[in-house]
């Protein structure tokens, strides 16, 4: 369990007094987020930080990226920058820390990996969005910043609770998937990679939940 005494977003700090006590349960590994709040809208604020760049999500990324480990065809590299523009200024909107790039040899594919338990999933969706915006750019950035391949090709994957499908396909029915465009994501759900789900044999085969979100 998790006690939450407060908490920080986008630099902004959220003290919790202890005068109205909620629970907060997240579905993946047992997580339980536990701590007091004066308003609601502090709660929100803390669900979707619990499900975005920082903070309790750190709990699960390792769990997914021995997951992605476990096939000794991939090399990961967690908390990639992305950046657009040369030089070492990061631009606004302009560079974005991947929570895990997965350069798969024998697919000769860089997977962009983003982890999220939030029930919402709108920073989720937020962070793909700006993404397939920029898509063009961010292949031209990464054959040059990180030295992949001009011809592998590139492609999102998404870590999600299997309760939160249904929300995920709904939030991205409006994004273009094609030629030229950002592909669609391949979709894992967190239940499936913790360690006794699979097996460790340094060859793990692709599971039946590494779908397309054209599929079931």
């Amino acid at each position: 369990m998790l006690a939450l005494r407060s908490f920080r977003v986008e630099r902004e700090s959220f003290r919790v007094k202890p005068q109205r006590q909620k629970v907060k349960n997240y579905p993946c590994g047992g997580v339980r987020l536990t701590g007091f709040a004066e308003r609601e809208q502090d709660w929100v604020v803390a669900e979707e930080y619990a499900g975005g760049t920082g903070g309790f999500m750190d709990f699960f990324q390792g769990v997914v990226v021995e997951y992605l480990r476990a096939d000794r065809g991939i090399f990961v590299n967690p908390e990639l920058l992305i950046q657009l523009d040369e030089g070492d200024s990061l631009g606004k909107g302009r560079h974005w820390y991947c929570d895990a790039a997965a350069a798969s040899f024998k697919e000769k594919t860089l997977f962009l990996c983003e982890i999220s338990y939030s029930q919402t999933m709108s920073t989720l969706v937020k962070r793909l969005q700006s993404w397939a915006d920029n898509w063009s750019e961010i292949k031209v950035a990464l054959v040059r910043n990180s030295g992949i391949p001009s011809d592998w090709e590139l492609q999102p994957w998404v870590f999600i609770p299997k309760e939160c499908r249904e929300t995920f396909d709904r939030k991205i029915m409006r994004f273009a998937f094609g030629t030229g465009q950002m592909p669609q994501p391949r979709i894992t759900y967190l239940e499936s990679v913790v360690p006794w789900n699979y097996r460790r044999t340094w060859d793990r085969q692709k599971t039946a939940i590494e779908t397309s979100v054209q599929q079931a």
